[in-house]
């Protein structure tokens, strides 16, 4: 199959160089999964043209790309091709902290095993933690990309978890995802802890006081009720990004807006991808204060203005004020100022572009 895909470069290289088809037609890459990707823009076929020597050459590319990998071309929509745009401008969103742009690899399509073990997890946690006082989910949506599945705050410690979908615990993360995992966690005071899962029937044997979770860096079981104090502890950053990128996602859902998606990663950009009035595509750069003054952002707005000039884009201002004159502490009370979202960038789409093909390779 490699040789396969030799052969095609090198054709596409020839076809470049002869002025036939364009390298910009094309978008190819192999994933660490060692899915390889290829999309062309086939325009000239989908807008009625009769067919000429260039599409016939593109539909032979088309057919050989079917020999190679045994599966049939998937034509794309506008909604998968907008999906792609998005991919390509690296969503979701620009990581300002090293100035790159996201690595896909970071949204990989789970499984159904994945999504059942997922919502396993959540039900079993919240059958124990809903016994005792001090309890509250900090994040239990699904959000790309991601360091753990979910979080869980308990008195003054929060607990972010990580399942592994397994036969044991540590067995099938990478050590890309641990190491992601342990260092978020340490930089923002939460604590790492794996949830190993095979199958109901194993959590449902687990006994009263047993948790199911591990602390990544110890391996040994943790236990919320026994780590978890009713000493004060300051509020770290992510936790407030946590907070106001909540408030904005609440906003958009009440003003029946489309939510697409959305990350509370501290450093990536924007926070939040949805639909407007007009069902555009469009994100949101939030921004929190906890003394009435917002960083000034104008840098980071123009990379992502720059980088992903097809969506439209607003920015949120989400005031935080702790109620306790001894804050911000975990669990204490907050005021909440926030107007809404303003619109700082409105997109100019071509769309003249024509559909293209994906092909995938597993």
């Amino acid at each position: 199959m490699k040789l396969g895909f030799i052969i095609l470069t090198i054709v596409i290289d020839k076809l470049d160089k002869e002025g036939i088809i364009k390298h910009k037609d094309f978008d190819a890459r192999i994933y660490k999964d060692e899915r390889f990707i290829l999309m062309l823009q086939m325009m000239p076929i989908f807008s009625g043209q009769p067919a000429n020597r260039n599409t016939l050459i593109l539909v032979f590319i088309e057919k050989y790309m079917e020999s190679l990998t045994g599966q049939k071309v998937r034509y794309m929509n506008e909604n998968t091709k907008e999906k792609e745009k998005r991919k390509t401008a690296g969503v979701n969103g620009i990581d300002t902290t090293n100035d790159s742009k996201l690595d896909m690899l970071d949204r990989p399509d789970k499984t159904e095993d994945y999504w059942e073990a997922r919502n396993m997890t959540g039900s079993f946690l919240e059958e124990r933690l809903k016994k005792h006082k001090g309890f509250s989910w900090i994040r239990v949506e699904p959000m790309f990309p991601k360091f753990d599945d979910m979080s869980f705050a308990y008195k003054n410690k929060i607990f972010s978890v990580l399942i592994d979908v397994g036969y044991s615990k540590n067995e099938n993360l990478t050590t890309q995802e641990k190491d992601r995992f342990i260092k978020e966690c340490t930089t923002h005071n939460l604590i790492p802890c794996i949830f190993p899962i095979k199958n109901k029937k194993t959590l449902l044997s687990l006994p009263n006081d047993e948790w199911n979770l591990y602390d990544i860096r110890t391996n040994e079981l943790v236990n919320p009720l026994v780590v978890a104090t009713d000493e004060k502890v300051m509020m770290s950053d992510y936790e407030f990004n946590n907070m106001a990128v909540g408030i904005v996602k609440d906003y958009i859902r009440k003003e029946k807006m489309k939510f697409e998606s959305y990350c509370d990663i501290i450093g990536i950009y924007p926070q939040i991808w949805f639909k407007d009035e007009n069902n555009e595509m469009s994100w949101i750069y939030v921004i929190y204060s906890t003394n009435g003054k917002f960083s000034n952002v104008t840098k980071e707005l123009d990379k992502l203005i720059t980088g992903m000039p097809q969506f439209n884009g607003y920015i949120a201002q989400v005031g935080l004020a702790c109620a306790e004159k001894d804050g911000p502490y975990r669990g204490a009370g907050f005021y909440i100022k926030f107007n809404g979202i303003e619109k700082i960038y409105s997109a100019h789409r071509d769309t003249r572009h024509g559909y293209g093909i994906e092909i995938k390779i597993k």
